[in-house]
């Protein structure tokens, strides 16, 4: 009890703050300041027009209600005439001054929407907006470039961000922003919303520098690293990233290239979806089915490509080259091989 009615008492206190932070940054808005101008305006039209004629004119048909719809019409310009002033000074004087000052309010209300509406676009292609995308990228070298062309030819470039530390040449195929690699970037740039973060710098130690911060800001993300020495990848998998991939791997690739180049081919190959060969992975959600029966669904739903599932992830075992009489369960994860027909 006594824990409960502490925290009650810490917690009280950040919720005013969050509100007096939030009234305070609505009342700097030049857009308040507008919608106060107009409704100042409003009301002091809607005011004269009532006192010139229900008071002194005695126009009873006239009441609140009327005069408030009188002050819009009038303001806004329109002036449909089946409200109209008395034909006297007084009356001349408070439509004058009412179109007067519907046509500055409406001038005002106007330029500030257009002003939102292209300052926000401006930042967002010069790279200094806001991101909230389930992809983020991280880096400006050529695997993240390749990274970036390789999801938006398959469809995902409407769920990928991009973080760059310099503004582009040319406007890149994705939303970005541009930004040191510090928290105010990651914050700009959503990483708490984000799914998948994959980093790919030079500088490892802004990689680990990079991987601390996201992991504080958005403990659920998946983090993929592209790293350079073999020493940082050890201390990435004990901050718990799991997806590494590191030069050594590149090593291996092309130590199998001297004697074996069609393997690298093949791998090259299968690893884009620019060619007719793919590998694609699927998530089971039907039990009991066999890998022989998921093929030949596959190949009905999909005639113009030949499948062929070359290894299934159950928990952390990988059983590779599975038999067709395998039965499958909900959850495994297949690697399939797709080559068009």
């Amino acid at each position: 009890m006594v824990i409960m009615l502490v925290r009650e008492r810490v917690s009280r206190p950040k919720r005013f703050v969050k509100l007096k932070l939030m009234l305070r940054r609505v009342t700097h808005s030049r857009g308040f300041y507008v919608i106060v101008i107009f409704l100042a305006m409003f009301l002091v039209s809607s005011a004269m027009f009532y006192y010139v004629e229900h008071e002194i004119h005695g126009r009873s048909e006239v009441d609140l209600p009327t005069a408030m719809y009188w002050a819009l019409v009038t303001m806004a310009t329109v002036g449909y005439g089946d409200v109209v002033v008395t034909h006297d000074v007084l009356g001349y004087a408070v439509a004058g001054m009412t179109a007067v000052m519907g046509i500055a309010t409406y001038t005002l209300v106007i330029s500030t929407l257009a002003d939102a509406f292209f300052s926000g676009t401006l930042q967002r292609a010069l790279g200094r907006g806001k991101l909230k995308k389930k992809i983020l990228v991280i880096g400006t070298t050529p695997s993240c470039r390749e990274a970036i062309d390789e999801l938006v030819l398959s469809g995902y470039g409407d769920m990928v961000g991009w973080i760059m530390s310099r503004e582009p040449k040319a406007p890149p195929p994705v939303d970005f922003i541009v930004g040191e690699y510090s928290e105010e970037t990651l914050v700009r740039a959503g990483v708490m919303h984000a799914e998948t973060i994959l980093i790919c710098l030079r500088d490892d130690s802004t990689i680990l520098h990079l991987v601390l911060l996201i992991k504080r800001l958005n403990k659920k993300a998946r983090i993929m690293v592209l790293v350079n020495d073999p020493r940082t990848a050890e201390l990435l998998r004990e901050l718990g990233v799991k997806d590494i991939l590191t030069q050594s791997l590149l090593g291996r690739i092309a130590a199998t290239a001297i004697f074996e180049p069609t393997i690298v081919r093949f791998v090259n190959e299968v690893v884009t979806v620019r060619g007719g060969v793919d590998l694609t992975e699927v998530i089971v959600t039907e039990e009991g089915i066999t890998v022989g029966d998921l093929e030949k669904e596959l190949m009905k739903l999909h005639k113009d490509y030949r499948f062929e599932i070359i290894a299934v992830r159950r928990g952390d075992e990988l059983i590779y080259a599975p038999q067709n009489d395998m039965k499958l369960s909900a959850g495994d994860r297949l690697v399939i091989l797709r080559a068009k027909t």
